[in-house]
Parts: C-alpha cells; sequence; structure tokens
C-alpha cells in the first residue's frame, strides 16, 4: 500500500528504470561474487565481490578462460554438470571448489550455476554466485585435525594411537615387525611445581619436538595425557630398532636447553613391548609394565619388557 491508500505496483516500478537501479546497486553491493558466463568461459561481467575474492579486475576476468581461475584438481568436477545444464537436464547446480587467487593462494567457494534464456526462451550465458567458505573449511580441517591430534604438541591422541596400532597389527601379520614404547617424563611434577605450567607445556612441546625428530617415516608417536607419550615403531629388526630408538630419544633430551636464563636438561623413562599378539590393550599393559621397571630400576633409562 502506498501512503494515499493505493495498491502499489511491484512488478511496475521493478520494471522501470527504479528497478534497473535497483538491480545494478544490488549486483554491485551483494558480497556474494557474481559473473555472468559465456559459453566459451568468459566473464563478460563481474562485480567487484567476485573480483576482490580473485584479486583480479573485471578487465581481467573478461580476457581470461573463467576456467583458468579454478584450482587444477577441480576443473572437471562439474563438466558432467555443465553437460546436463547445457541439455537441458537441469536447471542449475551447485558444488564445493577451490579457486586460485591471483597471488596463488588457494581459496574454497561454494559455485551456484543458473543457466540464463533470451525472450524467445533460448540459453545464452550462465550466471554465477560464488560464495566464500574458506573459514568453514578452515574450522571443519582444525576439527578434523584435533579429533585425531593433541592440541599441545601436534603428537597423535589416544584416539588416533589406536588406529595406528590396529594398522600397525595387520602390516605385523604381513611381515613388518613393530614395537611399543611407553614413554614418560622423569620429574615432571617438580617442573610444574617448580616452574610453573607454562614451562611445564613449554616443556611437553619440547619433547614433542624430540621425539618427532626421532622415529622415522614409518613410525608414529602420540601424547596420550600428561607426560605420558607412546611410540608404534615399525621395523624388520624391531627389538634392536626400538632399543636403539629409546635410546636417541633419552640422549636428545638430556642434551641442554636455555630458557629465560635458565640451563635445562630432561629425562625420561621408556618400556618397550614388542608386539606379539593382535590385542593394543595387551601390548600397552606390557610397555606400561617395562615402563614401571625401568622407573623402579633407578629411572632415565629404557627396559625391554618380556
Amino acid at each position: 500500500m502506498t501512503n494515499n491508500g493505493e495498491q502499489f505496483d511491484i512488478s511496475a516500478f521493478l520494471s522501470g528504470s527504479v528497478g534497473q537501479k535497483l538491480y545494478e546497486l544490488a549486483f554491485e553491493m551483494t558480497p556474494v561474487g557474481m559473473s555472468f558466463v559465456t559459453f566459451d568461459r568468459r566473464g563478460v561481467l563481474c562485480n567487484p565481490a567476485l573480483c576482490t575474492f580473485l584479486g583480479r579486475t573485471a578487465e581481467e576476468l573478461q580476457l581470461i578462460d573463467i576456467g583458468s581461475v579454478t584450482h587444477p584438481d577441480d576443473r572437471n568436477l562439474h563438466v558432467d554438470l555443465h553437460r546436463q545444464l547445457m541439455s537441458g537436464d537441469i536447471d542449475r547446480y551447485s558444488l564445493d571448489k577451490r579457486y586460485i587467487h591471483k597471488d596463488g593462494h588457494t581459496l574454497w567457494a561454494h559455485l551456484e550455476v543458473v543457466l540464463v534464456s533470451d525472450d524467445m526462451g533460448l540459453p545464452r550465458m550462465l550466471l554465477s554466485q560464488v560464495i566464500d567458505i574458506g573459514p568453514r573449511v578452515a574450522l571443519a580441517e582444525r576439527l578434523r585435525y584435533l579429533a585425531g591430534h593433541d592440541p599441545l604438541t601436534g603428537l597423535g591422541n589416544r584416539a588416533e594411537l589406536f588406529v595406528e596400532i590396529d594398522k600397525a597389527i595387520k602390516s605385523r601379520l604381513l611381515g613388518l615387525p613393530f614395537a611399543i614404547l611407553f614413554f614418560d617424563m622423569d620429574g615432571f611434577k617438580a617442573i610444574n611445581d617448580e616452574l610453573g605450567h607454562a614451562t611445564g607445556d613449554r616443556v611437553l612441546a619440547h619433547v614433542a619436538e624430540q621425539i618427532r625428530a626421532s622415529i622415522g617415516a614409518k613410525d608414529f608417536a602420540a601424547r596420550i595425557g600428561g607426560d605420558e607419550f607412546i611410540i608404534v615403531a615399525r621395523h624388520v629388526s624391531i627389538s634392536e630398532y626400538a632399543c636403539e630408538l629409546a635410546k636417541c630419544i633419552l640422549e636428545s633430551l638430556r642434551e641442554p636447553v636455555l630458557w629465560d636464563g635458565r640451563v635445562l636438561t630432561f629425562e625420561a623413562s621408556i618400556g618397550i613391548a614388542v608386539a606379539n599378539g593382535n590385542n593394543p590393550d595387551a601390548m600397552l599393559s606390557l610397555a606400561d609394565k617395562a615402563l614401571y621397571l625401568a622407573k623402579r630400576s633407578g629411572k632415565n633409562r629404557f627396559v625391554m619388557g618380556g
């Protein structure tokens, strides 16, 4: 209704010059990237949001094949969808895909494509909408990472540990033996009490770095809580390899580090159990018992379990 009580004709309003202005304003101001693309993949009309997203000017996008700004691994994602659109089987399609910014970094977007026809119903071009989903993808990747990793050290967590042990059991059946190294810091409570929990976290991160630098490409390391770490070591000569790995880690921890004007060295005890069964809990229990023997024998050492 208008102020004088007359019915407002929105269709007539939008069909006039004001409607054209509203369309242009919406196209220019929307935060969603939009482009009209010819069938030979030229971006004949691209809005500012799309230009900002891709780091290119509208003139640049008019001169290049719009497919060239798609990530190489995603260029064939919608070939079949495009064919269905052009044949009239569908009137639009959507998918998530990657683009390449002008400076080279990868962008994630949700793409919506619809066929635009003229007054005679003949297809003339495509209208594409590109919605930035980078934050959503980053969050999903972060959550997926945290599902299998310890956030403090970046090593695997308990859940991922059992996945790796299951993999190691299968590999052992195919001829690649493995061992469990149960790793525990000596005197860690005193570090926390005397130097504070922030330093304690720094120590754990340092220990993780030494473990990561010592293990082989086929090995796996996890922090399962507090100052406890587990290593799943794989090698054809597993007993010798596990002992050498334990020695390497203990020696690396004895190397002095200078933090905040203070020289620190660290010690740990390690229990080793060579896998001889298919029960992950039983293997961890054997390694835990070997760790207990290492602690009882004077700490700062490793013990091979029986």
